[in-house]
């Protein structure tokens, strides 16, 4: 069905749960439905019919973005774990969808039909060449991360009092250690591009195992779940084919995570926390955190646990609607930054611009939210767009968002040079974040994006423009 169609069950939809009292469960339902036959009805009209259409950008983030604000807290609803009331949600979901229309609108406004380019064959001295600066570039972003965790400035092992006083230096230290992220995909395009090396193989399981090790000591599970999706898209080009394995064991991945990371992060920072300084003191964490979750929890307890954990984090539809109905969100979370401000903001160093804002969103709302000031809580662009600018806002910060994500995804279906496999790969997602503002998102996308093109004229000079490598056209 062509998207234009599905303005009318949608209209239809709005009138009835807008015009009807109670009946919540009901309204939201009918509202999930619709969402549902407008997202496939979007991605029948792009026409991708190949299997790696589910790692496309606009066709990843509708799914994900019917998932978090529409399915799973529609199961919150039926297992009594909501936090605010249905119609509240029923509100901030009919706000998604039409975030989501404004989404649709841009990708298709810039959509270009896929093009297959010729295969040639390249040089063995080539791909040498290219790993061998890829275990460079990992190597730069292991020392970087070893150095951040021996001074106590590592992600979620982090000191707080010594991560503050370190603030000046901090943006610049956590830009280099993306290099230990880009060195993975350009060894993972290296080894999907010739299976039968020993060599390529090699190095990408080791570089594989070593940053999912350092996912695991940062206490953050979405730096060893980003690992899979680098390499389950990677792998889909490659390949030709959808990597099932890489895909099935992200949610999987994800549940049995939470419960592990958890009791890790109570241990870090609990009331006998661990510093952590060392790969020996992370290991010591891991396994008195594991120690404490089998002695305090039954195995029903740990899965219903994990499950429930994976439910709230995933669910982004309350926080939405709880900042979209306060009055005083707006007022509570602005803070220095502006968005005039993104083009020079990842660039220009802290001991330079002195009053460069911290960029602190989340910690405080979170505390808006009812939680502490030493976590984080998701504002997604649709609130930030929502609460800067109103119906407005949301609807033309979708809008530029959909015209992005689809000139990125461009960026791959008209081509089968490795360098453009690398460039969308790096920057996937940064592109696809959901729970970050506004600012906080343009910002990592222009600094990862510039990251990723130098890095791509060091390891595929412009000389190499000519060679084509396969890509998947399955």
């Amino acid at each position: 069905m062509p998207l234009a169609l599905m303005a009318v069950p949608v209209m239809l939809a709005l009138v009835f749960v807008t015009t009807t009292d109670g009946l919540d469960l009901l309204r939201f339902s009918i509202l999930l439905l619709v969402f549902a036959g407008a997202s496939l009805a979007f991605i029948q009209a792009r026409h991708e019919k190949r299997a790696r259409r589910w790692l496309l950008v606009p066709e990843f983030l509708t799914a994900i973005m019917w998932l978090q604000f529409g399915l799973l807290p529609w199961f919150s609803i039926l297992l009594g774990e909501n936090r605010t009331s249905v119609d509240l949600l029923v509100r901030a979901l009919v706000y998604t969808m039409v975030g989501m229309f404004a989404f649709w609108a841009g990708a298709l406004l810039v959509r270009k039909p896929a093009r297959v380019m010729p295969l040639t064959a390249e040089s063995p001295d080539r791909g040498r060449y290219r790993l061998a600066v890829g275990c460079a570039i990992y190597l730069i972003g292991f020392a970087v991360k070893v150095y951040l965790l021996q001074r106590g400035i590592f992600a979620y092992t982090s000191d707080l009092d010594l991560r503050n006083s370190a603030i000046s230096s901090l943006g610049p230290l956590e830009a280099l250690a993306q290099c230990a992220t880009l060195g993975l995909i350009i060894i993972a395009i290296e080894h999907f591009s010739d299976l039968r090396n020993r060599t390529s193989r090699t190095i990408f399981w080791i570089v594989f195992v070593s940053e999912c090790g350092w996912g695991l000591v940062s206490g953050m599970k979405e730096f060893i779940l980003q690992n899979f999706v680098f390499v389950a898209i990677i792998a889909s080009f490659k390949l030709r084919k959808l990597p099932v394995r890489w895909i099935v064991a992200l949610p999987v991945l994800l549940v049995l995570l939470y419960p592990i990371t958890n009791a890790y992060r109570d241990v870090i920072r609990g009331q006998t926390s661990i510093g952590v300084r060392s790969v020996t003191d992370a290991n010591e964490a891991l396994g008195l955190a594991t120690q404490n979750l089998r002695q305090n929890n039954s195995a029903d307890e740990v899965r219903q646990g994990a499950l429930k954990s994976a439910l709230s984090r995933l669910d982004e539809l309350e926080d939405f609607g709880t900042l979209i109905s306060t009055e005083n969100a707006a007022g509570f979370l602005e803070g220095d930054e502006r968005l005039w401000m993104i083009p020079i903001y990842p660039f220009i160093p802290r001991a330079i611009w002195k009053s460069k804002p911290i960029l602190d969103m989340g910690r405080r709302a979170s505390v808006f939210l009812g939680s502490t000031d030493k976590s984080s809580s998701a504002v997604s662009p649709l609130a930030d767009g929502y609460l800067k600018g109103g119906f407005a806002g949301l609807v033309c910060g979708m809008l530029v968002w959909g015209v992005f994500a689809e000139r990125l995804t461009n960026l791959v279906l008209r081509s089968s040079r490795s360098r453009d496999l690398f460039m969308y790969s790096a920057v996937f997602l940064v592109s696809t974040n959901r729970e970050v503002c506004l600012f906080n998102f343009w910002v990592a996308v222009l600094q990862t994006f510039v990251i990723a093109f130098v890095v791509t004229y060091l390891v595929y000079p412009r000389s190499n423009s000519g060679q084509h490598q396969s890509m998947a056209r399955s």
